[in-house]
Order: structure tokens, then C-alpha cells, then sequence
């Protein structure tokens, strides 16, 4: 079936559900000046809108300049006012033998610099990559001392076992920690299931299996969308009778969540899109049609990172329109 040309094509709108907090980064990184970027990162863990920040956290590293600017600055001012600074000149310049309270620190600057060093770390060779890792190990469990319920961090935490090759105890260990800190936090979810899965350490069964359980923690949120995570994520590696029976019981469960959120603009323009991407990248395409039409030509860049981007968007979006979605 051919979209007749006549018809009006939507146009995507990127991130619209973001536009006033984007304006927010975008002035925070010309100027250098954190204060309001960290009020609103603030703001949005007391009403426990951890996604929500989530998304702000994550497009903040897209200047990493601007988070390790920030990371510094929140350091030098901290050991500045440290009751162990001597009160002389030399306070101005902080060194390793002054302490730092994190919770003394500008809300959000640990998570985000903490993910910033995991995301950096390319080395081919092992030891090099541990070193690159361990690196970011205070900064993350810095801002887990400052904020327990931070699923960003704890995300963050997961990244770094599986590229240190953590054994099984350990993965156990930490899903335990994280699991009793936030039920419900979204990205160490995914993150816990894609060590799980067969792209790393795991099988289909596997994380399909632990997306059920985290789903069955936390119903009625979110992570009702994990079952599908998983799916999707063993489908696109291979496509088996099983993978297919998953995402036939994943999909209504999913699609029952994205009707759910319809007056929540954040979550459902995210939400729908990650749907689409992950489903797409899973040669699901009218399904992915389906999934996107409730967030219409509203795009969530974050979500097809990865995943195609705006061609790939541009192929889903265009479907709804084939089948009369949109």
C-alpha cells in the first residue's frame, strides 16, 4: 500500500515535550552557569519524575564540556567552603586531601558526569577499559550517597559491570541493591536487561524472564514496557518461534500502558517513540506504526539514537499515515 501523495505528510516536531527544559540546557551551556539546570534537575527528583530527568540527564551529554565544567566548578566550591579548607589563598584550589560531602554538591552534576565517563570509555584493551571504568566509580556512587532512588545512577552502575564483566554475583548483588532503592527505575531496568540478553551474557528466556519479574514489581508504571524491551531485544538478534510468541504477549501489555499515559505529554511522546524504535529495529514496522501514532509527528530524539534515527522515524511515521493512524 502507497501513501497517496495528495495527502498531507506530518512533520516531525523533535522534542517537543522537552522544548522549555532544552532551552534550559541550551542557555546553561553557552553561559557555563549550572545553577538553573540543576534547580530543574532538582525539581524533577522531589516529584519523583525520575524518567523525566532521566531524559534532561541524558541530553546533557551531548556537551560533555559543559558536564565536566560543571563537575569542576562544584568541586572547587565545595573544597572552598569545606570546614576543613584552611581559610589562606592555597583554599582556593582544592586538592585530594580535602573531602567532599556529595550531598553538599549542585543536584544531578555526579549522575551526570559519573554517566559521562562510562559513555566515554572506547579501550579495546581490557585492562585499559577497567581503568576507564573505575574512574567513574566515585562519581556514581557519590551520587547514590546523595540521592538512593536515582535509577540514572544505578543505570549507570549496571553499564560499568557489564563492561567490567562482572560475574553473576555481582549482577545479583546489584539488581538486589537497586530493585529494594527504586522498583521502578526505568533505566537501570533496561540496563539489568540487556546484560541479560543474548547480545551479552544471556539468553532470550533470561532477560524475558527478569523483564516479567521487574514488571510484576512495579505494575501500573513504566516498567510494563519491559517484557517488550526484552522481546524486541531478542527478536532482533534472532528471530525464533520463541522470540515471536514474547512479543505476541508483550505487545497488548505495552500498548495497554501507552493508552494509559495519554495525559502525560513527557512520558507518552518517550514512551510511544521507544515503543516504535525498538520495535522497528525488530523488523516490526506496523507495529511500530502503531505504537507511534499516539505520540503523533512529536519525535523524542533520545529514543532513536541507536536506532536508526530520523530515517528510521521517517519510515515508521510514514507508515501510520499509510494505515490511516495519523
Amino acid at each position: 500500500m502507497s501513501t497517496n501523495s495528495s495527502q498531507p505528510q506530518p512533520t516531525a516536531v523533535p522534542d517537543p515535550h522537552l522544548r522549555s527544559d532544552l532551552d534550559l540546557l541550551a542557555v546553561a551551556v553557552e553561559t557555563g552557569d549550572a545553577s538553573a539546570w540543576s534547580r530543574r534537575l532538582a525539581d524533577l527528583a522531589g516529584a519523583a519524575t525520575w524518567q523525566h530527568r532521566h531524559l534532561l540527564v541524558e541530553h546533557s551529554l551531548a556537551h560533555p564540556a559543559f558536564v565536566d565544567g560543571w563537575l569542576e566548578a562544584s568541586f572547587q566550591a565545595a573544597a572552598t567552603h569545606s570546614p576543613r579548607a584552611d581559610d589562606d589563598d592555597e583554599a582556593e584550589v582544592p586538592d585530594d586531601s580535602v573531602e567532599i560531602d556529595p550531598t553538599a554538591l549542585p543536584h544531578g552534576c555526579l549522575t551526570s558526569a559519573g554517566t559521562l565517563r562510562v559513555r566515554q570509555v572506547t579501550a579495546a584493551d581490557e585492562a585499559q577499559r577497567h581503568e576507564q571504568l573505575d574512574i567513574a566509580s566515585p562519581l556514581v556512587q557519590g551520587a547514590l550517597h546523595a540521592e538512593r532512588q536515582d535509577p540514572t545512577a544505578w543505570g549507570t552502575l549496571f553499564d560499568q559491570a557489564r563492561g567490567l564483566k562482572a560475574d553473576e554475583a555481582t549482577f545479583r548483588e546489584l539488581l538486589s541493591a537497586a530493585a529494594q532503592s527504586c522498583p521502578a527505575g526505568w533505566a537501570w531496568q533496561v540496563s539489568a536487561l540487556e546484560t541479560l540478553s543474548p547480545w551479552w551474557y544471556g539468553t532470550a528466556a533470561s532477560s524475558y524472564g527478569l523483564a516479567e519479574q521487574l514488571a510484576s514489581m512495579a505494575p501500573a508504571t513504566r516498567s510494563e514496557l519491559l517484557p517488550l524491551v526484552a522481546a524486541t531485544r531478542a527478536h532482533e538478534k534472532d528471530a525464533t518461534e520463541a522470540t515471536e510468541q514474547m512479543l505476541a504477549e508483550a505487545l497488548p501489555r505495552a500498548q495497554a500502558y501507552l493508552v494509559s499515559i495519554a495525559g502525560d505529554e513527557v512520558e507518552l511522546v518517550n514512551a510511544a517513540n521507544e515503543v516504535a524504535a525498538r520495535l522497528h529495529a525488530a523488523g516490526r514496522t506496523e507495529d511500530a506504526a502503531r505504537a507511534l501514532a499516539p505520540a503523533g509527528a512529536a519525535v523524542d530524539t533520545l529514543a532513536w539514537s541507536g536506532r536508526g534515527g530520523a530515517t528510521a522515524h521517517a519510515e515508521v511515521l510514514a507508515r501510520a499515515v499509510e494505515l490511516g493512524l495519523l
